[in-house]
């Protein structure tokens, strides 16, 4: 299981779990014990990358794919690239 980040200010009553895919990309989705609201859900995502952007300043964002069901995020992933 990779990293459990919470919600940045507030907004986020729930968890993000970050799981490494390879290495250049990471998951960002729900914690299945302690899930954000459903609708809050986008919020959390956002808190939790700026979060772990600024946790690994040497990393650049190349794309980004959101995962949705039923017209609601459930998963972020991430691919990067190493500054420098």
């Amino acid at each position: 299981m990779g990293s459990r980040l919470g919600g940045g200010n507030g907004h986020s009553r729930g968890l993000i779990d970050v799981q490494p895919v390879r290495p250049d990309c990471v998951l960002f989705t729900s914690n299945p014990q302690k899930p954000p609201p459903e609708g809050e859900m986008p919020l959390a995502l956002g808190e939790v990358l700026q979060k772990w952007l600024a946790e690994n300043p040497a990393l650049r964002v190349r794309t980004t794919l959101p995962l949705t069901r039923g017209g609601q995020t459930i998963g972020l992933f991430v691919w990067f690239d190493r500054a420098g």
